[in-house]
């Protein structure tokens, strides 16, 4: 994405000619339309500082190679959405901590230069490990701007200090999940329009999957095990059980429409194979052949099962994930010789 010249603040009003409309939905979002891409670059047209003439930008693109235990990944272009860069910790004695700032606070600008996520406080004292930074944050509802200095702090403990704990570590500031950070919004939708959602999400999946083009194949499909573990996860987020009725609405439309795809052992196998006798007034097809024929199909159908839950549980029990060879820092041992 930095190669092809998209910036931060850019708004990404199509990809490959198809319009988007929001990040993470399933159908015209910025995520699926990467994903489904099947050219060897992604066209991105953007607008920028509110032009409103748009910008063709094309891009590269990376994919995560798989293993035994892990899936391929998607396609990516190392681009993350705009959300507020709210302080969940301050660590004591650090910079920020000297500076002032607080949990809950939300920073908006750095050096008068508007930021777009919390990555750009960590990318500015990446290169900058020792220069102090003027930060506009507001605090509290009423949201007042305050202006502070932070004045980096070098930690006396961890030594030498993780390459991936540096930002943190001068800075003394840990965000807020974007999760947490973005408000939710309560859509009611008529039961036609997630139909007609669904079907489209289904038609897409299925011809990325079986589609000549493109990265996205049967191995990035999920189970029960995976249905499970979503729902795990949801339950942990704030107002989780809206979003486990959410994802149940979406996951029983879509099995619903799976049902009457004409596959010999789903209904709508059968509603076909019916329709055919109505016409023929007889069998469509001999018994013994018919049952060859759905033996078969639960033979495919229980193989792809068996194939989609062997990646679901390496996901789960962490088998799936590659492990790093350092073991990972923890914010608790970083401690600073200021601390109050």
């Amino acid at each position: 994405g930095e190669k092809a010249g998209l910036k931060a603040g850019d708004k990404i009003i199509a990809i490959d000619g198809t319009p988007v409309h929001s990040w993470n939905e399933p159908v015209d979002s910025v995520k699926e339309r990467i994903a489904f891409s099947t050219e060897k670059k992604i066209v991105f047209t953007v607008e920028r500082q509110g032009e409103a003439k748009p910008l063709d930008l094309a891009s590269e693109f990376e994919i995560e190679p798989g293993t035994l235990f892990t899936r391929k990944g998607l396609r990516t272009v190392g681009l993350i959405w705009t959300y507020e860069a709210q302080v969940y910790q301050v660590l004591k004695g650090s910079g920020a901590d000297l500076a002032g700032i607080k949990k809950g606070d939300r920073i908006s600008q750095l050096n008068g230069a508007r930021i777009y996520s919390p990555e750009a406080v960590y990318d500015f004292f990446e290169t900058n490990p020792s220069t102090p930074v003027k930060l506009t944050l507001s605090r509290g509802k009423e949201g007042k701007p305050l202006e502070v200095t932070l004045t980096p702090v070098k930690p006396v403990k961890p030594e030498p200090l993780p390459k991936d704990a540096l930002s943190i570590a001068l800075t003394g500031i840990t965000f807020e999940n974007p999760g947490n950070v973005v408000e939710d919004t309560t859509i009611y939708l008529p039961p036609g329009e997630q139909l007609l959602t669904a079907a489209t999400m289904m038609r897409r999946t299925f011809g990325a999957v079986f589609g000549s083009k493109g990265d996205v194949g049967i191995q990035q499909m999920g189970g029960p095990v995976k249905i499970f573990s979503v729902y795990y996860s949801l339950f942990t987020t704030p107002d989780g059980w809206k979003k486990v009725l959410w994802f149940s609405v979406v996951l029983n439309v879509n099995l619903a429409l799976m049902n009457l795809i004409p596959f010999p052992v789903f209904d709508g196998g059968h509603i076909v194979m019916a329709i055919g006798e109505t016409i023929r007034r007889k069998s469509v097809l001999p018994l013994q052949i018919l049952e060859k024929v759905q033996m078969a199909c639960v033979i495919l159908l229980l193989c792809f099962f068996c194939y989609v839950t062997w990646f679901d549980t390496a996901d789960l029990f962490g088998t799936g994930v590659k492990k790093d060879k350092e073991p990972p820092f923890k914010i608790e041992d970083i401690q600073y010789s200021a601390a109050k």
